[in-house]
């Protein structure tokens, strides 16, 4: 199997300076796959990707909500525990 075009990423292409995030966002809202992506990026040490990822929720919760509720009640709920395990996306 072909390793992914570092150009593919979101990560990749957030860290670039002048990044396209509503480009970026349409392509989630199109291809749901990469709110994993954008999540994992709010934890980002990099400065570009951790706000850049941000944005593009922003963004993707203004086009398409319902994408995101998934992670929103599971936000919710682990707001309400301590339990580490509330950090990763539903499965």
């Amino acid at each position: 199997m072909k390793p992914k075009a570092a150009s593919d990423s979101i990560a990749s292409r957030l860290s670039l300076p002048g990044a396209d995030v509503q480009a970026i966002a349409t392509r989630v809202v199109g291809m749901p796959e990469g709110i994993d992506a954008l999540f994992e990026g709010l934890g980002s040490k990099t400065t570009r990707v951790k706000y850049g990822s941000a944005k593009v929720l922003r963004m993707v919760s203004e086009q398409a909500p319902d994408l995101l509720y998934p992670w929103w009640v599971l936000s919710c709920a682990c707001s309400k525990t301590t339990t580490p395990s509330c950090a990763g996306a539903p499965r």
